[in-house]
Order: C-alpha cells, then sequence, then structure tokens
C-alpha cells in the first residue's frame, strides 16, 4: 500500500523539536501556548506597558511568531506567547500607546494590539505580497513602505498611506521616478525617520535580483499634505537604516554597500558606511565613517545620546561610534557566537538590549553601551527575539 504524506513540517517550538503532519499555523498556536502554560519560569508579576519591552520572537520554520515581554527593571520578568503575530518575519513598533506588528514577506498585513489587554484593535492588509518593511505614524496617519510594491497585482505604489487602526487607504505615492534609469525601475522602499513633519524615506533603488547596482536615495514627504518634496541623491548604495539625530539636525545612514553573488562584502568600495544628510539644506555630506573603518558592512544604527551610537556589523557584531564628530569607537562591544542580530533597542536607562538569535544561547541580553558589559541575559522570549520596542 502506498501512503502519500502531505503538509510534513519540522517545527520547532519553544526549545523542543516536533514532527506533525498536515499541521498549519492553528495548531503551531496551540503548540506554542502549551508550551507556554507548561512552563515553570514564566512570570507572573504583571507590569504597566511603559514598564516592558515587548519582543517579537519566532522560529525560522515558522509560519506565526508571539509577541513576549520583558520587564526594564530588575529581575526582568518575562511574560511569553501574549498575541500571535501573523508571520514569523516580523517588526514590532509603538505609537499613541499601541503596538504595531509588521508582518513582512508574502503575508504582508499589519496589526494593531493593545500593549495591556493584547486584544487587536485592526488587522489590515498592506497589499498582496507587498512585503511591508516600515510603519511611521504623524499627523494621525501611518506611513508604510511596501519593498516589494511590484508584486501587487491590485497597487504598484511604494508607500501607503493609511489610517492606523483600519488600514483604510488615504492615499499612495509611486517612488519609482525618483530611481535610476536602469533598467529595473524598482524603489526598494525600506525604512522611515521622521523629522518635525517630515518623513524621510530610505530607496534602496535595487535591482530585481536585490544587486546594488546604483546608489541610493532618499525621499522626501511631507506628512501634513501626503505630497513628495524632492529626492536626495545618496553617495552609498544599498541604504539600510536612518535615523535623526536631533542635536546636530542630521540624518545618519547606514549604506550596506556592494555585494558579489556569494553574498560577500566588498569594503574597500566607496559605497559602504555611515552617510549624513544636513536636514536644513537636504544635502547629503557624503559617507562620514567608511565601513573599512568597522571591518564590515553596517546595518542597525541607534543612538543612545548625543555623542554615543551604536551600530551592527556584518549583522553579528556591534560597535559604537560618535554620530557628532563622526568618528569610530569600539569597533567591538560584542560579537554574536552565531546568531544574527536583527535589531537594536536603546531604553530610557541608556542600557543596549540585543537580541540574540542564536539558537545554542538563545534570549534577550542587556547590556552597557559604553563598556560592553553585560548586565542581564539570556532573557529567554519563547522562540528566537528577533525585533523590539518600548511603547511610545
Amino acid at each position: 500500500m502506498k501512503i502519500r504524506i502531505l503538509n510534513l513540517f519540522r517545527i520547532s517550538c519553544l526549545g523542543f523539536s516536533i514532527f506533525l503532519f498536515g499541521c498549519g499555523p492553528g495548531y503551531i498556536i496551540e503548540q506554542i501556548k502549551k508550551a507556554v502554560d507548561d512552563d515553570d519560569s514564566a512570570g507572573s508579576l504583571s507590569l504597566n506597558p511603559q514598564e516592558n519591552v515587548y519582543v517579537a520572537a519566532s522560529f525560522f520554520t515558522d509560519p506565526v511568531g508571539s509577541i513576549a515581554t520583558v520587564g526594564l527593571n530588575n529581575p526582568h520578568p518575562v511574560q511569553k506567547a501574549l498575541a500571535i503575530t501573523d508571520s514569523s518575519d516580523v517588526v514590532v513598533k509603538s505609537y499613541d500607546g499601541k503596538l504595531f506588528v509588521i508582518n513582512r514577506g508574502n503575508v504582508s498585513t499589519i496589526q494593531v494590539i493593545d500593549p495591556q489587554s493584547f486584544a487587536i484593535l485592526g488587522n489590515y492588509s498592506s497589499g498582496e505580497s507587498a512585503n511591508p518593511q516600515d510603519l511611521v505614524v504623524a499627523n494621525g496617519k501611518a506611513f508604510i513602505t511596501r519593498l516589494d510594491s511590484q508584486l501587487d497585482p491590485d497597487n504598484k505604489d511604494d508607500l501607503w498611506v493609511v489610517e492606523p487602526l483600519s488600514g483604510k487607504k488615504l492615499a499612495s505615492l509611486d517612488l519609482k521616478s525618483y530611481t535610476t534609469d536602469d533598467g529595473d525601475r524598482l524603489a526598494r522602499a525600506a525604512k522611515m525617520a521622521l523629522a518635525g513633519d517630515t518623513l524621510y524615506v530610505l530607496c534602496q533603488d535595487l535591482s530585481k535580483n536585490f544587486e546594488a547596482t546604483t546608489n541610493g536615495k532618499v525621499v522626501v514627504v511631507d506628512t501634513k499634505t501626503d505630497t513628495i518634496l524632492q529626492s536626495i541623491p545618496l553617495v552609498g548604495r544599498n541604504p539600510t537604516d536612518i535615523a535623526y539625530h536631533t542635536t546636530s539636525n542630521r540624518l545618519l545612514i547606514t549604506d550596506t554597500g556592494v555585494f558579489d553573488s556569494s553574498f560577500n562584502n566588498d569594503t574597500s568600495t566607496p559605497y559602504g558606511g555611515i552617510e549624513v544628510i544636513d536636514v536644513a539644506t537636504k544635502l547629503s555630506l557624503g559617507i562620514l565613517i567608511d565601513d573599512a573603518n568597522f571591518s564590515g558592512y553596517v546595518s542597525t544604527l541607534r543612538f543612545v545620546s548625543d555623542n554615543l551610537g551604536v551600530i551592527t556589523v556584518n549583522a553579528s557584531r556591534i560597535a559604537s561610534f560618535n554620530p557628532t564628530t563622526p568618528g569610530v569607537g569600539n569597533t567591538n562591544l560584542y560579537t554574536s557566537p552565531g546568531g544574527f542580530l536583527s535589531d537594536l533597542l536603546v531604553d530610557q536607562n541608556g542600557l543596549l538590549w540585543v537580541p540574540e538569535r542564536n539558537p545554542v544561547n538563545t534570549g534577550t541580553f542587556i547590556m552597557d553601551p559604553n563598556t560592553g558589559a553585560m548586565m542581564a541575559g539570556p532573557l529567554g522570549v519563547g522562540a528566537l527575539p528577533t525585533s523590539l520596542t518600548l511603547i511610545k
């Protein structure tokens, strides 16, 4: 007798592996909840949302993920699987006291969650297979970048403007005309930064094969009128992160640079490092710290203070730098033993939270960004931590 086995998945849930036949997200959700119920280490202390860090967690092979909380202060109580995300590839952010979950990839949805009750306040599509990357709320509207907008059969625009809770579309902006005419004309809209009422949108301008064949751009948007003001050409390529440095009135951008077909980065090119834009003149001042000074490509960037920033190098090491000078500090504050550092968070105490995804020693670490000293961790959150936020 011939037996056909359908939908065989190897699912890793909260530290154990099981083989499932014909399982889907519903079954995995039940396994997550059961594992949390059986976990004696789960914290029982109920904290206000402002006393927690919210952590998205998932395993690589799972179709869904979960949201955990970790207390800001000792003993850092953990509450696991308080909400289930639509996808396992997520970014969490917070605006107006609410939690926004950006479900990337083909799922392409936005979940809005009450951080106290974990009730779902909204759940809406950002367009079929559009792969949303970032969400910023300004002037009562949510601005959403769509990396793969060309895959949406109904709307090819790169930036959507919607009502934050309902997802009702208010406007959409096509950024492709600001790309280099190199054949593909894909904006690849990614991260954003807000300075006053002005939104700065990173356009990676990558090819259909995600090759950095041309320099990146920053498209400037008026959030009051939902109109494009101008585009700022960058010196670097493959811009990955952007942050507004209030004191200097500058934007700092991580240009990840050029990779070859084997995904090897070449720091000898002039296209990688920390690039700076003068907000007053809307002009790039160039790459002021070359990626070669960090001995690797740069990606995630966060400010600790006016004179201290942290940055991920090769997505596995954390370095420090001075965002005002700017200049390189400690090039090896922390090195992951084998994971991928997908995010960084600086809390109100000036401590750095690191989502360590190395399966051998997974969890959230808390460290002093001045010295690299470990203050706490790993704090297990039920799966591999991927994104962190504070409630704002």
